[in-house]
């Protein structure tokens, strides 16, 4: 299996893991949701761009890949 689809398939699980903690944090009053969703409001630009650099860094690396030998 190749390192681009284990991380694909790792990452919407981390994502999920991420969220139902928060929730449970919420719910143990650990933790105000509202809180945290008003400072992630205030910081979504950094967001975008945070994802439009990995966007950009996996498309440099895909295109510095060596091609793979043809299979017979």
């Amino acid at each position: 299996m190749s390192t681009r689809s284990r991380t694909g398939v790792s990452v919407p699980g981390i994502i999920l893991i991420v969220i139902g903690a928060l929730f449970l944090a919420n719910s143990l009053d650990l933790l105000d949701i509202g809180d945290l969703l008003r400072r992630v409001w205030r910081l979504w630009p950094i967001i975008l761009i945070a994802i439009g650099v990995k966007m950009v860094s996996d498309s440099r690396r895909a295109r510095t890949r060596p091609p793979e030998p043809p299979t017979s």
